[in-house]
């Protein structure tokens, strides 16, 4: 069962602004493809107005003393690169992510399987971007940096974006796809980051946390107790006060 909404596009309001300014400091570059396909993916991203717009809204809200890269279509990633302050995404990720949703037939959820895939994409940067905020400016954090800069895409999503639930849920949705065509081995247990599928119920909590009344089926049919669902919302309020008290001096 997926937990995304019905809905039929992305639309963030806080700023609709579509192109993107030379002083700005995040900036997104599309390397040429070397397959027709991986081409063809370039020129969908690069026309997407829902990417434009989402980095507009980040150039927005903060602001940054470096200027921080996101590189589609790198050889590697997704990843931080820390001695280049570029984030790196293959085209492969993107093309991953759709032919996952397409095999499900994901389209049948209300929300395309195009935007779908930006979605993920959109969470995957901002999971970098939290990367780059704590190497750049040597942000105080404690504990895992992967689940913290998972918190830093599910508070930001939330918080900065109209609809930015639903992103999540788009996420939350291929994590528990790759949970399920995944079979667990040891070095899935010593990796950084969390299990997929702990990464799944995990984005749910966030929404959970953030909107009890609109998502509390959600948790019911995963069978959460109740007193699970009241720690989703004090760790969502907790993650928010953090995120925004650590970054007060990095945002406009």
């Amino acid at each position: 069962m997926f937990y995304k909404k019905v809905i039929f596009s992305i639309i963030f309001s806080l700023f609709i602004v579509t192109t993107l300014c030379a002083k700005d400091k995040i900036k997104i570059e599309f390397l040429k493809g070397n397959t027709f396909n991986e081409e063809k993916i370039k020129k969908q991203l690069e026309n997407s107005f829902f990417l434009d717009t989402f980095i507009a809204t980040l150039n927005n809200k903060f602001k940054l003393e470096k200027t921080v890269l996101i590189e589609i279509g790198s050889n590697g990633g997704p990843l931080y690169e820390n001695h280049t302050n570029k984030i790196l995404i293959p085209y492969s990720f993107y093309t991953n992510t759709f032919n996952t949703f397409k095999k499900v037939q994901y389209n049948k959820t209300g929300i395309s399987i195009e935007n779908a895939s930006i979605d993920v994409l959109i969470q995957t940067i901002l999971h970098e971007l939290a990367h780059a905020f704590i190497d750049i400016y040597n942000l105080p954090i404690v504990g895992n940096e992967e689940n913290i800069a998972d918190s830093f895409a599910a508070v930001m999503l939330i918080e900065l974006f109209k609809n930015g639930d639903d992103i999540l849920l788009s996420s939350a949705d291929i994590f528990k796809l790759y949970s399920n065509n995944h079979k667990l081995e040891n070095d899935d247990f010593i990796d950084e980051h969390s299990l997929d599928i702990q990464r799944f119920y995990d984005s749910l909590c966030y929404a959970y946390g953030s909107y009890p009344k609109k998502y509390n089926k959600f948790l019911d049919e995963l069978n959460y107790t109740q007193e699970r669902k009241d720690l989703c919302i004090e760790d969502y309020i907790k993650n928010v006060n953090n995120w925004f008290i650590i970054l007060k001096k990095h945002l406009k």
